[in-house]
Order: C-alpha cells, then structure tokens, then sequence
C-alpha cells in the first residue's frame, strides 16, 4: 500500500485535475526520491536485509519504526524501533567487530566483500540477514513527509520533465525495493521543491 492516498494527495495539493492512475505513479516516484535523500524506506511493509551486526548483536534497519519480527525470529525488535537486537551474524566464526581510532583517513575497510563504516571511525563488522516489518502507512506518516511526497508529486505531474533529470535508480535488496541515489539528491529535490529538503532532514538516517 502507498505511503500517501491519492486522497491525501488531492486534499494536500488541491490536484483534481489528475487521473488517479497518474497521481499514483507521481506519488511513487516521489516517495522513491525521498526514500533517497532520507537514506530509508519510507513505505510499510515485510522486509529481508542483510546489515552489519555491531556490537550486543545490533542492527539498524532501513524501514523504520520497525514495527514487528516474525515470531521463530531469535532477534527481538528494541523498545525504540529504529534497531533490532540479538541479531547472529551470517558467518558465527568472524569477530564480531575490529574498529580504528582513524578520524582523517577516509578510506573504507572491507569485511567479507562488504564495508561496514560508523562516523568518527572505521569499521568492520560481520553481517547479519534479518525478516522484519517496518515503515510509515498512510495514517502514520509525518505530516512534512507527506507534504514534500505530495508537493513533488504535483510538481512532476505539472513538468514530467523534471522529475526525469532528478535522476531516480532504484535496487532491489531482497524482497524490498530500495532507493538510492547520489548526494546531489538534496539540490535535485529542492530544484522541484525550493527548500524542500530543510523540511524533512530531520528525518535522515545518517548511518
């Protein structure tokens, strides 16, 4: 299900001009672009990741508020949400972390093909495949996300040519569709939107 109703939408946007199928697809492409800048996936749902498992066997999922784990998981969903706890990793036998004192050296260390990397130091970290459900519904979303998701849909609509050269590209990680794109995301949304992104960094996951 959508993360924004074409209801809200048009009750946001005053956008009854639209067909529904149109705003729907606008309303996706937005909330991909967001998904994006906020380094997360906005839009509930059943998730499999696999995630670098940090010290107490802790992992930080890219859909949150995590809302549940299935019952024979042996992970337990922490009582803030954002992480899940007593996570095993992958590969029993590699240390659980190795971590350096390096607040210059930008350079990444790999772990079994895979880099793990925390701020004001360099990791590695074995890594971890979880099972969970996390996100927003349409009810729980923020209201300045489904504001910016309903302006950059109206604005794409109105000029399909500018959602275009924001430039979405999108991966498939299990059996979620996440959205990625590069740092110039934040000029790239605030060229459809003025100032659009100084209202929804708040909600960034800088990890």
């Amino acid at each position: 299900m959508a993360v924004v109703t074409t209801a809200q939408y048009r009750t946001l946007t005053q956008d009854n001009n639209s067909s529904d199928a149109d705003a729907q697809s606008a309303i996706e492409d937005a909330t991909e672009l967001l998904n994006g800048f906020l380094g997360r996936v906005l839009t509930e749902g059943t998730y499999t990741e696999t995630l670098p498992v940090h010290p107490g066997g802790k992992v930080y999922p890219r859909a949150v508020p995590v809302s549940s784990v299935s019952a024979s998981a042996t992970y337990q969903v922490h009582p803030e949400r954002a992480s899940l706890i007593g996570v095993d990793s992958d590969e029993s036998t590699l240390p659980l972390s190795n971590l350096w004192d390096d607040f210059e050296d930008s350079r990444h260390q790999s772990f079994a093909g895979l880099v793990g990397r925390v701020q004001g130091y360099e990791c590695e970290y074995p890594f971890g495949t979880v099972l969970y459900t996390g996100g927003f519904t349409s009810d729980t979303l923020p209201y300045a996300l489904r504001r910016a998701i309903c302006l950059i849909a109206k604005k794409t609509l109105a000029n399909p040519e500018l959602g275009y050269q924001a430039g979405v590209r999108m991966a498939r990680l299990g059996d979620a569709q996440i959205q990625y794109t590069a740092d110039t995301v934040s000029g790239e949304l605030d060229t459809l939107v003025p100032g659009i992104t100084a209202s929804i960094k708040r909600w960034r996951l800088d990890r």
